[in-house]
């Protein structure tokens, strides 16, 4: 029987149909003698380090050094910030010439009840107090202390004579202490002579309705009698406003240093008094005095006490001793702890 066409095409596609699921036909396949020629001719196994031992120890020592370079990178960039941080907040303004450097950290506030005026508000009363030409209004502004309204009118009057222009206020925020309440504004000047230019320091403090003023005599760094006749040898005692700092300068009658503490102190006021460009005056107190004791707490308190340089405002009065250089003086009484009188005397709390 003759074979039709339609028959042959479905004898072809009865061949090549598959059922769903079913594998492909690829026909007849021999097995390979040797499977590592079949391994290095796909680029598998030991010669591309697929799980090669050496290959994974050299990737997990990579992985190892790449972990710590970024740790090292990542501790070099915090180390970098904390340093840039801790430059910044001790990178604090400083009073000119002889008055000391300010603590680098804020002092806590004591506990008063007065509340303590903001940046804004003491800025502001210290621009007004130095605008003023009312001397009526000059005990509202001003603690003058021993001074006459006259006294601070004057001062003021010649401030861009004496000191030049004012040329910024700078806040210091708290400066507490002992049982006083202190805020600082530092008043800095574009002076002509740089050399003799001098910042000071604007103390302000409350009163006992808690109206916030400026110390005067601390501000003027009086002192009474005043440095010119001290030094000229007019008067043998004064009320004085200095920067001391630990010395070792021991000589005439205070050559025994087993019996006298010997502190160097510095005034912008008596830089300009002293020939020869000489700045340092020496002052003197006996050993175990109420006044050795009370300087020796003003250095113990600050936290940076074991530098040998360290300064400190205070208010003392010394005397001259008959046989001292002219610059050798002995330190009679501690009478402030800074520049701020208060009604008791600080060395009387080591009498």
């Amino acid at each position: 029987m003759p074979i039709k066409p339609t028959q042959i095409r479905r004898g072809i596609q009865s061949r090549n149909l598959r059922t769903t699921g079913e594998a492909p036909q690829i026909g007849r396949v021999a097995r390979l003698r040797n499977p590592k020629q079949w391994q290095d001719a796909a680029g598998v196994g030991s010669a591309s380090g697929g799980h090669d031992p050496a290959v994974v120890a050299s990737r997990r020592r990579a992985l190892v050094a790449w972990s710590l370079i970024l740790t090292f990178t990542t501790l070099l960039v915090i180390g970098g910030c904390m340093v840039f941080w801790l430059f910044g907040r001790g990178n604090q303004a400083l009073v000119a010439d002889a008055t000391p450097a300010l603590p680098a950290a804020r002092c806590v506030r004591k506990v008063s009840r007065f509340v303590a005026p903001t940046e804004q508000e003491s800025l502001a009363l210290v621009q007004r107090a130095f605008a003023n030409h009312d001397p009526s209004k000059v005990e509202s502004l001003f603690h003058c202390g021993a001074a006459s309204v006259a006294e601070v009118m004057a001062f003021l009057g010649d401030g861009t004579a004496r000191d030049g222009l004012i040329k910024n206020y700078v806040w210091l925020s708290s400066m507490d202490l002992e049982d006083l309440q202190i805020e600082g504004v530092m008043v800095t000047y574009a002076g002509q002579d740089t050399d003799d230019r001098s910042d000071r320091l604007a103390l302000l403090t409350p009163d006992d309705q808690g109206t916030w003023k400026i110390d005067f005599e601390a501000f003027a760094r009086c002192s009474r009698p005043a440095w010119k006749e001290l030094l000229d040898g007019r008067v043998v005692q004064a009320q004085v406003r200095v920067i001391i700092a630990r010395d070792n300068y021991f000589n005439g009658p205070f050559r025994n240093d087993r019996h006298w503490s010997c502190y160097g102190m510095g005034s912008p006021e008596s830089k300009k008094l002293l020939p020869d460009g000489q700045d340092l005056l020496h002052g003197y107190c006996l050993i175990g005095s109420s006044q050795a004791k009370a300087l020796e707490q003003l250095f113990t308190n600050d936290e940076r006490s074991n530098q040998r340089d360290q300064k400190k405002r205070v208010t003392l009065e010394i005397s001259k001793i008959k046989g001292a250089e002219a610059r050798q003086f002995e330190i009679t009484r501690v009478l402030a702890a800074d520049w701020v009188l208060t009604p008791k005397a600080f060395d009387e709390k080591f009498e």
